[in-house]
Protein backbone atom coordinates (compact mmCIF):
# COMPACT_ATOMS: atom_id res chain seq x y z
CA UNK A 1 0.00 0.00 0.00
CA UNK A 2 1.62 3.26 -0.70
CA UNK A 3 0.44 7.21 0.19
CA UNK A 4 -0.10 8.43 -2.80
CA UNK A 5 -3.35 10.83 -2.98
CA UNK A 6 -4.85 12.36 -6.19
CA UNK A 7 -6.89 15.47 -6.70
CA UNK A 8 -7.81 17.91 -8.59
CA UNK A 9 -5.38 20.46 -10.53
CA UNK A 10 -5.74 24.07 -10.87
CA UNK A 11 -7.22 25.57 -13.84
CA UNK A 12 -5.12 26.03 -16.80
CA UNK A 13 -5.28 30.09 -16.43
CA UNK A 14 -4.91 29.58 -12.81
CA UNK A 15 -1.06 27.73 -12.97
CA UNK A 16 1.79 28.55 -15.16
CA UNK A 17 3.76 25.76 -17.47
CA UNK A 18 4.69 22.96 -15.98
CA UNK A 19 7.98 21.27 -15.63
CA UNK A 20 7.86 17.56 -15.80
CA UNK A 21 11.26 16.31 -14.80
CA UNK A 22 11.86 13.01 -15.18
CA UNK A 23 8.98 12.45 -17.97
CA UNK A 24 7.64 9.78 -20.27
CA UNK A 25 5.52 9.52 -23.57
CA UNK A 26 2.30 7.01 -23.42
CA UNK A 27 0.08 5.94 -25.94
CA UNK A 28 -3.40 4.92 -25.75
CA UNK A 29 -5.33 2.76 -27.79
CA UNK A 30 -7.11 5.53 -29.14
CA UNK A 31 -4.05 6.58 -30.75
CA UNK A 32 -3.01 9.72 -28.62
CA UNK A 33 -0.11 10.17 -26.77
CA UNK A 34 0.12 11.49 -23.41
CA UNK A 35 2.64 13.19 -20.78
CA UNK A 36 3.51 12.13 -17.43
CA UNK A 37 6.27 13.31 -15.18
CA UNK A 38 7.70 14.80 -11.49
CA UNK A 39 5.62 17.99 -11.33
CA UNK A 40 8.49 20.06 -10.28
CA UNK A 41 6.99 22.71 -9.36
CA UNK A 42 4.35 21.36 -6.95
CA UNK A 43 6.35 18.33 -6.14
CA UNK A 44 3.45 16.05 -7.15
CA UNK A 45 3.51 13.34 -10.16
CA UNK A 46 1.00 14.72 -13.36
CA UNK A 47 -0.44 12.88 -16.34
CA UNK A 48 -1.43 15.40 -18.85
CA UNK A 49 -4.34 15.38 -21.46
CA UNK A 50 -3.61 14.13 -24.70
CA UNK A 51 -0.70 16.28 -26.88
CA UNK A 52 -1.95 18.28 -29.69
CA UNK A 53 1.78 19.91 -30.10
CA UNK A 54 5.18 19.63 -29.55
CA UNK A 55 8.01 22.55 -29.74
CA UNK A 56 11.57 20.94 -30.14
CA UNK A 57 13.52 24.04 -29.61
CA UNK A 58 12.25 24.95 -26.29
CA UNK A 59 10.98 21.46 -25.32
CA UNK A 60 7.58 22.08 -24.72
CA UNK A 61 4.27 20.73 -25.24
CA UNK A 62 1.18 21.74 -25.33
CA UNK A 63 -2.08 19.41 -24.61
CA UNK A 64 -5.97 19.47 -24.97
CA UNK A 65 -6.59 21.63 -22.04
CA UNK A 66 -4.23 24.10 -22.97
CA UNK A 67 -1.83 23.23 -20.20
CA UNK A 68 1.83 23.87 -21.52
CA UNK A 69 4.60 21.46 -20.20
CA UNK A 70 8.49 21.95 -20.11
CA UNK A 71 10.22 18.75 -20.80
CA UNK A 72 13.72 18.56 -18.50
CA UNK A 73 16.14 16.16 -17.55
CA UNK A 74 15.95 12.31 -18.26
CA UNK A 75 13.69 10.03 -19.79
CA UNK A 76 11.99 7.92 -17.39
CA UNK A 77 9.21 6.51 -15.11
CA UNK A 78 8.60 8.50 -12.00
CA UNK A 79 6.87 6.24 -9.07
CA UNK A 80 4.38 9.05 -8.41
CA UNK A 81 3.69 9.89 -12.05
CA UNK A 82 2.75 6.17 -12.83
CA UNK A 83 -0.07 6.12 -10.06
CA UNK A 84 -1.67 9.15 -11.25
CA UNK A 85 -1.14 8.06 -14.37
CA UNK A 86 -3.34 4.36 -13.68
CA UNK A 87 -6.12 6.33 -12.16
CA UNK A 88 -6.10 9.04 -15.01
CA UNK A 89 -6.54 5.93 -17.48
CA UNK A 90 -9.04 4.24 -15.41
CA UNK A 91 -11.37 6.88 -14.89
CA UNK A 92 -11.11 7.63 -18.50
CA UNK A 93 -11.73 4.25 -19.65
CA UNK A 94 -8.18 4.25 -21.94
CA UNK A 95 -5.80 1.27 -22.22
CA UNK A 96 -2.28 2.03 -22.47
CA UNK A 97 -0.69 0.57 -25.18
CA UNK A 98 3.28 1.04 -24.86
CA UNK A 99 4.99 3.77 -22.83
CA UNK A 100 6.82 5.21 -26.40
CA UNK A 101 9.59 2.82 -26.00
CA UNK A 102 10.92 4.58 -29.62
CA UNK A 103 11.42 7.67 -27.90
CA UNK A 104 13.18 5.62 -24.91
CA UNK A 105 15.53 3.76 -27.08
CA UNK A 106 16.36 6.63 -29.09
CA UNK A 107 17.36 8.71 -26.46
CA UNK A 108 19.12 6.78 -24.27
CA UNK A 109 19.21 10.16 -21.91
CA UNK A 110 19.83 12.33 -24.80
CA UNK A 111 16.72 14.72 -25.26
CA UNK A 112 17.57 16.17 -28.22
CA UNK A 113 17.21 13.02 -29.81
CA UNK A 114 14.63 11.70 -27.76
CA UNK A 115 12.89 15.07 -29.47
CA UNK A 116 13.62 13.93 -33.30
CA UNK A 117 12.32 10.64 -32.56
CA UNK A 118 8.64 12.24 -31.26
CA UNK A 119 8.59 14.45 -34.10
CA UNK A 120 9.33 11.61 -36.62
CA UNK A 121 6.73 9.34 -34.65
CA UNK A 122 3.18 10.88 -35.42
CA UNK A 123 1.06 13.69 -35.37
CA UNK A 124 2.80 16.18 -33.28
CA UNK A 125 4.63 19.16 -35.02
Amino acid sequence: MNNFTVHNVPDVQAQPPITLHPWLILECQNGKRYAMGWNVGNREGRASTAIVSFDRKVMTLVAESGRVYQLEGVLGPDADATHVWRIYVRLNGYVTVAADRRIAKASSGNLKTACESLIKIGSLH
